[in-house]
């Protein structure tokens, strides 16, 4: 199963990494992280994964249920556009902390922040995930 790792590394910069992970198989992590923003994988797991960190002790167990994507309630969510990982790391500008922003006087950490006119279109990228969708109908199911 492809999964990547995402989050800030000892100097606070942002890190991803991509491991391919195999069932009942320890795994160390080559990068190390300050903190981990997420996990994403490759396709909806079929077992729980563990995350172990030496400075929490215990490891953590993201369970086969709480695989999904994260759901904002209250928020008014604008997609104004996209970036692959690429483009934003090649676009991205550094927003120091304590700089203002449109939703807080001053930002409490260091982040990345790219202008809404850098991002590429949603038209194409919209056409590409009802063409995905479309095939994906068509295609037999891969499990029962």
């Amino acid at each position: 199963m492809p999964v990547e790792l995402g989050g800030l590394d000892a100097q606070r910069e942002f890190l991803a990494t991509s491991y391919e992970l195999t069932a009942r198989t320890l795994l160390p992590v080559s990068q190390e992280f300050y903190s981990l923003a997420y996990v994403h994988a490759g396709h909806r797991p079929k077992r729980r994964l563990g995350l172990h960190s030496p400075m929490r002790g215990e490891p953590y167990i993201i369970q086969l249920h709480e695989w999904e994507n994260l759901w904002f309630e209250g928020e008014q969510i604008l997609l104004a556009g996209w970036l692959t990982h690429e483009g934003f790391r090649s676009k991205a500008v550094v927003l120091n902390v304590g700089m203002p922003t449109f939703q807080f006087a001053h930002t409490r950490t260091k982040n990345l922040l790219v202008h809404v006119d850098a991002l590429n279109p949603l038209g194409r990228l919209l056409e590409k995930v009802r063409e995905w969708e479309d095939g994906k109908k068509k295609q037999p199911p891969d499990h029962f």
